[in-house]
């Protein structure tokens, strides 16, 4: 448990180093699907808490972000408490840079498959992940950007991870949203 406990600090420690992001889905994630049920638990919880968590994390700071431009006021020092984040970066760079890997990667992708299966027969799964994920493909700094093909990777990512938390929240996915942009994929396709 000690290498997982490590891994889980460097990526905490520092969210938009690629490579320990990278390290930490090839290593780390893969031993959610050993025989040992509590490496199994600790390497769900972890992918729960560095994927699952993030990805509800940037809904939670868009709606802070839009009550403060509407007329709230905040500190840049309480800023950085309540972001947990230096002004001006961007909140969802490590989510986008863990879903491209999850995208990139069929071995990754098909463990994120089976710790999504297991946390959502545990009831682990809610609504608040599916929501997140439609807003950051629904972001037009993430999503479709106006025909152009060239950052499809990270939304491809979250659209898999979607696909893989709507079947236990499908009342999560808003049929606007679905209709919306098969609409999208139909005029640049």
């Amino acid at each position: 448990m000690e290498p997982l406990w490590l891994g889980k600090q460097v990526v905490r420690r520092y969210p938009l180093d690629k490579r320990s992001s990278s390290e930490w889905l090839k290593s780390a994630l893969p031993l959610a699907l050993d025989n040992e049920v509590s490496l199994q638990e600790e390497c769900l919880e972890l992918f729960h808490e560095l994927v699952l968590d993030r990805v509800a994390s940037i809904c939670r700071k868009r709606a802070t972000v839009g009550r403060l431009q509407s007329g709230w006021s905040l500190s840049r020092k309480k800023a950085t408490e309540v972001f947990g984040s230096r002004e001006g970066e961007d909140l969802s760079r490590p989510v986008l840079m863990l879903l491209k890997e999850i995208a990139d990667d069929s071995t990754i992708s098909s463990v994120v498959k089976r710790a999504c299966t297991s946390l959502g027969r545990q009831g682990r799964l809610h609504a608040e992940i599916a929501l997140a994920l439609q807003s950051l493909i629904s972001d037009p700094d993430h999503g479709y950007p106006e025909g152009k093909q060239a950052n499809f990777l990270a939304p491809r990512g979250a659209w898999f991870l979607l696909s893989q938390v709507s079947a236990f929240v499908p009342k999560a996915v808003s049929w606007d949203f679905l209709r919306t942009h098969w609409q999208l994929l139909d005029n640049h396709g």
